[in-house]
């Protein structure tokens, strides 16, 4: 059940991201620049929502960020990544929301591939960390 609520919060922002640009569809002078970082945009809302929540809500992250090291920063960085999702969506409206949501979030992927080093995980296991700073530093950079 909760998958599908995450997919269904997912969904949400991605329909509101891609309404309130829905002029880039329509209008033939829109760069493919505008469209690619509304689309990273909205791929960082729906995971970051749907991570933030799963490590709010999930007892199986409980005891991931155990293994971690880092028990007493589970709500901290759920609350951050649920709100760099939520920041993401209201950079639409206020830019400056979006760059601090980017810069916070790629901060975040970079502590999070740290940490997966630290304990050493398997390279493969720090991949979505560093897909997801990767694209946040790109939306960060691409807003300047």
């Amino acid at each position: 059940m909760a998958g599908l609520h995450q997919s269904r919060s997912g969904y949400t922002q991605l329909h509101f991201c891609l309404v309130l640009h829905q002029d880039l569809f329509k209008n033939s002078q829109t760069s493919m620049s505008e469209l690619v970082d509304v689309i990273a945009q909205s791929i960082s809302a729906i995971f970051f929502a749907g991570y933030g929540l799963h490590a709010l809500l999930s007892d199986g992250m409980v005891a991931e960020f155990k293994r971690y090291g880092l028990a007493r920063f589970r709500v901290l960085t759920g609350a951050l990544q649920v709100l760099g999702s939520l920041g993401m969506v209201v950079g639409q409206l206020y830019h400056p929301a979006l760059l601090l949501a980017a810069a916070g979030l790629t901060a975040m992927m970079i502590l999070a591939v740290i940490t997966r080093f630290r304990i050493r995980d398997p390279v493969i296991a720090a991949l979505p960390a560093l897909s997801l700073g990767v694209l946040n530093a790109y939306i960060f950079v691409s807003a300047l």
